[in-house]
């Protein structure tokens, strides 16, 4: 397919274009132009490509056909789609299948035609399409790329309280398999897909796990988000059909995942001492500190206000809570369980870290600024000991607290942040007092220098 026949206009989308031959010019389809233009309702380069394909094929059979052949509609604008469009918007009517007409019951088949009768009353000249979308005649093809805007159109304000950025991340779990099973299988459509054809798309995700290129959980995930898709879409515009996505599945079993590297005491000593030394920014500096006194996650520490850092406490603290900095950034404020609700005390140099950072960290109170934070701290963490990352500060805190005599395992999760059974949910849980005791047990001496 030559790029001759998109252009890209001003406003992003691209267009289907084509000469009209000279000796084709003076035919009443054409009315003298010279060229055809139509809008291919995309941005997407490969999406127009494809689009493109049956306007081309329409067209070029049309040059090698006489006048007799200007009556006939062209076929994309006879889709399903297309002419649901036409008969909701210009005739004010939902669009019927000649199915559903000829099927429905003798109320709903006088009010059908009573609808159309009066449309065609109203609107004298109609053309073929006119007609086709009145009449029911529409062909039920959906390519996958129709799929996808469908379902956008059902998921409509789903979204919307969340920045930008983040309802890009989102969206982007449901492009993302839509393009790749267009590069892997075609851009078929998705009402008639046999199953041996959805397969290869499986057979395409599981030859990249088998490179190492792919997790089995995301394979999977891909294929839930086509079958998500296609379910409701399909409820709504295609009850009857069958979705195609439901004979894909990813065959491979799942590996049994390998276990982060421990630290030890003596892995967190070196990386205090490299700290110390280290040109890394004090911001990196100090929530790495904070992360390795506390047990709390990046994010946690990044979305926590000013004013959730009780520094002028008998006990100073960290609060981890649902709060509006969180809300204004990335479109929540809850965290990721009930149970991460907590306040840990601050201690060693988790407090000089904190008491050097009362604003709190807005260097990295961002959407995704946790994901960037944690690059850079994974860089500097290699630097002092190889093969370790910001995550394994957290599970070197609840590895030393479980294994602090007597520090039970209620109190290791109202640190960490882990869900409690049934008794957890209950009371005014544990205190600062009971917290700091078992910090401080777990806590090799002259860590607290």
């Amino acid at each position: 397919m030559s790029l001759d026949y998109i252009v890209k206009r001003g406003n992003g989308n691209y267009s289907f274009r084509i000469t009209v031959p000279k000796e084709h010019r003076h035919r009443p389809r054409f009315k003298g132009k010279t060229e055809i233009w139509e809008t291919l309702k995309t941005k997407d380069k490969k999406t127009a490509l494809v689009k493109s394909r049956a306007k081309l094929e329409y067209y070029t059979n049309l040059f090698e056909t006489d006048d007799r052949a200007d009556s006939q509609p062209d076929p994309t604008a006879l889709t399903y789609f297309n002419l649901k469009e036409v008969a909701e918007k210009k005739f004010d009517v939902q669009y019927r299948s000649r199915e559903d007409i000829s099927g429905a019951s003798f109320s709903e088949a006088v009010q059908m035609y009573g609808e159309r009768f009066g449309a065609v009353k109203q609107h004298r000249h109609l053309s073929d399409v006119e007609l086709a979308a009145l009449a029911g005649e529409a062909s039920p093809g959906m390519s996958i790329d129709q799929m996808l805007e469908r379902y956008k159109e059902i998921c409509t304000g789903q979204w919307d309280d969340l920045p930008e950025v983040v309802r890009k991340t989102k969206w982007n779990r449901y492009e993302t398999p839509v393009r790749e099973f267009k590069e892997a299988v075609g851009d078929l459509d998705v009402l008639n897909i046999p199953p041996s054809e959805a397969s290869k798309y499986a057979i395409a995700l599981q030859e990249r796990v088998m490179k190492g290129e792919l997790a089995i959980s995301t394979a999977k995930d891909k294929v839930k988000f086509l079958k998500s898709m296609a379910r409701d879409v399909f409820a709504r515009h295609f009850p009857k059909h069958v979705n195609p996505f439901d004979s894909i599945k990813i065959k491979l079993k799942e590996k049994e995942e390998k276990k982060r590297p421990e630290y030890t005491d003596d892995d967190a000593r070196a990386i205090l001492a490299y700290l110390t030394t280290s040109k890394t920014s004090d911001v990196v500096k100090s929530i790495i500190e904070i992360g390795m006194f506390t047990g709390a996650n990046a994010k946690e520490i990044i979305f926590t206000p000013p004013e959730d850092y009780v520094l002028d406490a008998p006990i100073p603290f960290i609060r981890i809570a649902p709060n509006d900095l969180r809300a204004d950034i990335i479109g929540v404020d809850s965290l990721k369980t009930k149970g991460r609700k907590r306040e840990v005390p601050l201690i060693g140099r988790a407090l000089h870290a904190a008491r050097r950072h009362p604003n709190g960290f807005p260097e990295y109170a961002y959407p995704r600024g946790e994901d960037t934070f944690s690059q850079t701290a994974n860089k500097v963490l290699k630097k002092a000991v190889s093969g370790k990352t910001f995550a394994g500060l957290r599970h070197r805190v609840i590895d030393n607290l479980r294994d602090s005599a007597g520090v039970e395992d209620s109190v290791v999760k109202s640190i960490v942040g882990h869900s409690g059974d049934i008794t957890a949910h209950y009371g005014r849980g544990h205190t600062l007092k009971t917290k700091l005791e078992a910090l401080m047990k777990a806590t090799p001496a002259d860590f607290l220098k």
